[in-house]
Order: structure tokens, then C-alpha cells, then sequence
């Protein structure tokens, strides 16, 4: 009797293990078969997507989730040539979608908030952006495009403050360019201080993460002018103007006009020389001093210095249009004419030398580092 209930016992528990184990293998294999026309989509979509296909990633993409609707990445990958399509309020809508749900990993997490953020930042709704950037920039995902994001938009707001704090504490704060940009914000921001010394201090500290900032050497002289401190201006300007000679052209008016006001007029032409002697082929200090001699009557001595020089192909007209003004002045109406038609034959630029912003075209004969139109920043002078 014990031996019938036994062998009753062990039979009823193999055939629940082989029912067991079968409906696991029709399970497995009906869900396998379901996510089978998913992948392939999926698969698809990533191809079109690399050929830049869009229409036909889209496509793939919205089927790939219609049958599975756990492809994370999926979703992520619609939303983003959505939006790179100009439909940025239905990328949004798609990524903030998956913000709801979770069980998103960490890594999923990530991807969504900088996504999103430049969902945002394509709809121009730059607070929203400014949010999931900083999630993402706190979560050490993307830091590098999370920060030159967050930079954008700290500089459109000028708010120079949080743009320097953002890159002083991101992994591009040792880059040679990034020091530069740091630097000049450094320099904007004490500006909107304005509180002398105070402002100064900041512009040294700009000076100290990059030595070659013109605009902390400029904005310091006139730091000094606002108290009457006149040579204490020049001082800093010369400065920079021997430590810097191929950038010493963006202080020439500046130190123009304090020279002339003091009356030092030999100064000026001190300076031009000294610079052209460390840098023979500095076309502004070319330009300053037989600008300078001309307007003195010196026409032969201006004549030699541009007769002496090598100059660069690009600023021959350049060259050529001074010398035409020299001979002019000095009463030779008709040589002057012949060159001067010989040059607007061949375009003659309408300045001598002008800064231009990168951004936007606007264009100056005086220096800036900030464009008064779009307000972005001038690294280059």
C-alpha cells in the first residue's frame, strides 16, 4: 500500500513539472515571437536612421513600439529626429512621457532628462532646458554638451556669473579656448559690478586664468580714467601692448587719445615702432604710424616705412589704399586718383580695419567684446 501511494505521488509530481515546463515553453516562445517583429522594426529604424532617412525611421521607430512598448531607446531615438524634424512639442511630449514611468534605469533616466532638455531648448523655452540640462550636468551624463548648453543660455541672459561657475566646475575648465571664454566672463561680470577696485581685483583674476585678455587690460585703464588716474591707464595699457604685440591694435585709440590729452604726441609713435620692431608684419601698427606720420605732413618718412615692409598678399590692396591717401596729402592729386581707380577696379574695402562678431556681422571700427546687437562674446581679438 505505501509502495502503490509513493509511486501515485512521484507520478503526479512529473506530470506537473512537464505541464509546468510546457506552459513555460509556449509562454517564452509566444513572447519571443512577439518581440521578434519589434526587433526587426527597431532594427530597421536604426538603419534608416543612419542613411538619414527620417521619414522611414519614424516609421519603423512608432512600429518597433507599438509591439514592444519597453523599448526605451525606441521612444528616446523617435522623439529626437522628431524633433531634429521641427516638431520639438512632439518630442516633448514622448520623452516626458517616459519620465512617468518607473522602472526606468538610472542610465534611461539620464538619457531622457537631456533629451528633453533639448526638446526645450529647440522650442526655445530655455528655463525647461536650463532644468534637464543641469539633471543631466549633475548626473555626469553628456557633461560636456550639458555645459555648453547651460553656457549658451547663461550668456543670453548675460548672466556671466553662472556661465564662468558652470565651466569652472565642468572637465573643460583646463581647455586653453574655454580659459579664454572664462576669463572674459570673468571680465563682464565685473563690469556689472562696477565698484572700482572691487571691479578691478575680478579683472585681474580674469588676467590670471588667461594672461593674453585684452578686455581685462582695457576695461582696467578705463577703471582708472573713471578715477582720474590717467597714467596709471596708460600704464596698463602699454603693458599689454609690449606683452602682446600682434593684439595691441584693440588699445590704439584708447592710448591715442590718453597721449594726446597729456600732450605726449612722440609717445604714440614710440609705441608703433616699438611693436613693429618685435612684429615687422603687424599690419595695424603699420597702418597706426604712417596713419600717424601722414597726418603729421612726415609723407616721406610714411612712404619708406610701407615701402620698407613685407606685407601678407591679403593686405596689399590695404597697403596700397594708404599710400594712395599719403600722395594725396602731400598735394599729388592726379597720382593719387590713377591709384585709387587702379584700387576700385579691384574692390577697395570701405575700412582700413574693422571688428566683426562672429554671430551676427555687426561691425566696428572700435573694439568690443561684447556685440551691442546679439550681445554674444568676442574670444578672437
Amino acid at each position: 500500500m505505501d509502495f502503490t501511494l509513493s509511486h501515485q505521488l512521484w507520478l503526479f509530481t512529473f506530470l506537473v513539472v512537464i505541464v509546468a515546463l510546457a506552459a513555460l515553453y509556449f509562454y517564452y516562445y509566444q513572447r519571443s515571437e512577439k518581440k521578434q517583429p519589434s526587433r526587426n522594426a527597431y532594427l530597421e529604424a536604426l538603419k534608416y536612421m543612419a542613411e538619414k532617412d527620417y521619414r522611414r525611421a519614424i516609421e519603423k521607430f512608432k512600429e518597433a513600439v507599438r509591439t514592444d512598448s519597453s523599448n526605451i531607446d525606441a521612444y528616446l531615438k523617435l522623439g529626437d529626429i522628431l524633433r531634429e524634424e521641427g516638431l520639438a512639442r512632439n518630442a516633448t511630449r514622448i520623452h516626458k512621457d517616459l519620465t512617468l514611468r518607473g522602472n526606468l534605469s538610472e542610465e534611461e533616466l539620464q538619457k531622457v532628462w537631456y533629451s528633453l532638455a533639448l526638446d526645450y531648448w529647440s522650442a526655445q523655452k530655455y528655463d525647461k532646458a536650463e532644468t534637464f540640462f543641469k539633471k543631466a550636468f549633475d548626473a555626469r551624463y553628456r557633461t560636456v554638451e550639458a555645459v555648453m548648453y547651460l553656457v549658451k543660455i547663461y550668456t543670453m541672459r548675460q548672466n556671466y556669473k553662472m556661465a564662468y561657475e558652470v565651466l569652472k566646475n565642468s572637465p573643460l575648465k583646463n581647455d586653453a579656448k574655454i580659459q579664454r571664454r572664462m576669463a572674459l566672463y570673468k571680465v563682464m561680470e565685473a563690469l556689472e559690478e562696477n565698484k572700482g577696485r572691487e571691479s578691478r581685483m575680478m579683472m585681474r583674476d580674469a588676467i590670471k586664468i588667461d594672461e593674453s585678455c585684452s578686455a581685462a587690460y582695457a576695461y582696467i585703464g578705463d577703471s582708472y580714467l573713471k578715477e582720474d588716474r590717467l597714467d596709471d591707464a596708460i600704464n596698463i595699457w602699454t603693458e599689454y601692448c609690449q606683452k602682446y604685440p600682434s593684439k595691441a591694435h584693440v588699445l590704439f585709440s584708447r592710448l591715442e587719445k590718453a597721449w594726446y590729452e597729456k600732450g605726449q604726441f612722440s609717445k604714440i609713435e614710440e609705441l608703433y615702432l616699438s611693436i613693429l620692431k618685435k612684429d615687422p608684419e603687424n599690419i595695424p601698427a603699420l597702418m597706426a604710424i604712417t596713419g600717424f606720420k601722414r597726418k603729421k605732413g612726415d609723407y616721406e618718412e610714411a612712404l619708406t616705412l610701407i615701402n620698407d615692409t613685407q606685407v601678407a598678399e591679403q593686405y596689399e590692396e590695404l597697403i596700397k589704399a594708404e599710400e594712395a591717401r599719403i600722395i594725396f596729402d602731400k598735394g599729388q592729386f592726379k597720382e593719387a586718383a590713377k591709384r585709387m581707380l587702379d584700387l576700385l577696379d579691384n574692390y577697395l574695402p570701405e575700412q582700413t580695419y574693422l571688428y566683426a562678431c562672429a554671430k551676427c556681422g555687426h561691425k566696428s571700427e572700435e573694439p568690443f567684446w561684447k556685440c551691442p546687437k546679439c550681445h554674444s562674446l568676442n574670444l578672437e581679438i
